[in-house]
Formats: C-alpha cells, sequence, structure tokens
C-alpha cells in the first residue's frame, strides 16, 4: 500500500472517529407520553422546539440531534427499547426521593433541637440542661450518617445506570437514522 493510500486511510478514520464523538456528545429527550417521564441528555437549549413536539405529538418520541439536525423516533419497539433503558434510572431516583424525604425529617428535628438549644443557651439554661440536649442533638445525626451513606451509593448506581442508558439509548438513536425510522423535524 502506497504512502498516499495510508495516508487518505488514515485521514478517512480520524474523520469518521471525530464524527462519531461529535454525535455521541449530542442531545436527546425521551418523551414517555404527554404527562410520562422524560429523560434528557445535553443542554436545554432545544426547548421550544421540544414543547412544540410536545404538543402536536400523539404519543411517545424520542427526539435527538443528529450532526447539527433534529429528528424524531416514534417506531413504539425502539421506544420501548428505549424507555426500558431509563427504568432503572427512575427506580433508582424514587429511592434517592425516598431517603431524601428521610433525611428531611431528620434534619427537622435536627434543626427544632438547634433552636431549642439556641432558646435554652439565650436563657442562661445550664451546663447540664444544653449537654442534654446535645446528646439529644447526637442522637438524631446517627440516621443521617447512615442516609447520606446510602444516598451516596444510591447516586454511584444512579450514575452507572445513566451511563448505561444512555448507551442502550444512544444504540436505539443509530438503528433508527441506519433502519430510516428517524424522521427529521420540520422547523416550526
Amino acid at each position: 500500500m502506497s504512502i498516499r493510500s495510508r495516508l487518505c486511510l488514515a485521514l478517512a478514520g480520524t474523520i469518521l472517529s471525530f464524527n462519531a464523538i461529535a454525535a455521541a456528545g449530542e442531545p436527546f429527550t425521551l418523551v414517555q407520553g404527554k404527562h410520562g417521564a422524560i429523560s434528557t441528555y445535553g443542554s436545554g437549549s432545544d426547548n421550544e422546539e421540544l414543547d412544540r413536539l410536545k404538543r402536536t405529538s400523539q404519543g411517545p418520541f424520542l427526539w435527538f440531534r443528529d450532526h447539527g439536525k433534529s429528528y424524531v423516533i416514534e417506531d413504539p419497539v425502539l421506544l420501548e427499547r428505549a424507555g426500558a433503558a431509563w427504568k432503572p434510572v427512575q427506580t433508582l431516583g424514587q429511592e434517592m426521593s425516598a431517603l431524601g424525604q428521610q433525611m428531611d425529617g431528620h434534619g427537622k428535628q435536627m434543626g427544632k433541637l438547634g433552636h431549642e438549644m439556641g432558646e435554652q443557651g439565650r436563657q442562661g439554661a445550664s451546663e447540664a440542661t444544653l449537654d442534654a440536649k446535645a446528646r439529644q442533638m447526637e442522637q438524631a445525626a446517627k440516621p443521617m450518617d447512615s442516609l447520606g451513606k446510602r444516598m451516596g451509593e444510591l447516586g454511584e448506581r444512579q450514575g452507572r445506570a445513566s451511563k448505561d442508558a444512555e448507551c442502550a439509548t444512544r444504540g436505539v438513536i443509530d438503528e433508527a437514522l441506519r433502519t430510516g425510522k428517524a424522521k427529521p423535524v420540520r422547523a416550526g
């Protein structure tokens, strides 16, 4: 193979790699029904276009950009695959929300104790009374440590699940482009 042929192949490979990297970073939004869950990757700069699609769509859709052009997928089989990919992320989000509510309850209890402690301090309460309140505060803080650790673990799991869901969604997008099931979005 000549040097010129090698250079052409190397240049073509570089261009293809650059195009794949550019396409992988482009935004998408999965809308699962008019009032259903929304999974988004990318910036919110396309909100007007998405709002228009939500108003005019008859059901769920996957909107995305590919090399700067907007497309929509409405194929039920592809949408089911994309939706299934995001289920673990949504489930973990619900678990995190429940933990957040528990943390909020403990936080309010700690806030109340802190307020009481401050009032007692201003009123000249004895050191023993303030120490007792401080012990109550320590006891109230113990569940927060455990909840915080669980929240961190869930956050890590959700991060991994999000990456997996994004990868699966990009696979759906690639298939839709390849099979013609991705339809260009007309300017509104």
